[in-house]
């Protein structure tokens, strides 16, 4: 799978941020705050945000909606799934 970054080189995500998003859909590892994003909960990803990705929050969202497959966000359990299926190898069916 080959990532193409051209379109945000002048986007508010922290690099950093935008690497750990691409982590979490070719490894299934993410960190506590990219978790809470992920699985849509609202108050936790504004209670656990840095400063900086606060600020970026709108556009963190944005390209998980467009890099991250249906399948791999917007609950807990899809999460859950996803990161299963990338440590064990196996793969997840929408």
């Amino acid at each position: 799978m080959s990532l193409n970054y051209s379109h945000l080189l002048s986007s508010p995500i922290q690099r950093q941020t935008r690497f750990a998003i691409d982590r979490y859909v070719l490894r299934g590892e993410c960190g506590r705050w990219l978790r809470v994003v992920l699985e849509n909960d609202l108050y936790g990803a504004v209670t656990l945000a840095y400063a900086r990705n606060l600020d970026s929050l709108p556009a963190v969202v944005t390209y998980i909606h467009q890099a991250v497959p249906d399948e791999a966000r917007g609950s807990p359990a899809k999460v859950r799934a996803w990161r299963a299926s990338k440590q064990s190898g196996a793969t997840v069916d929408g």
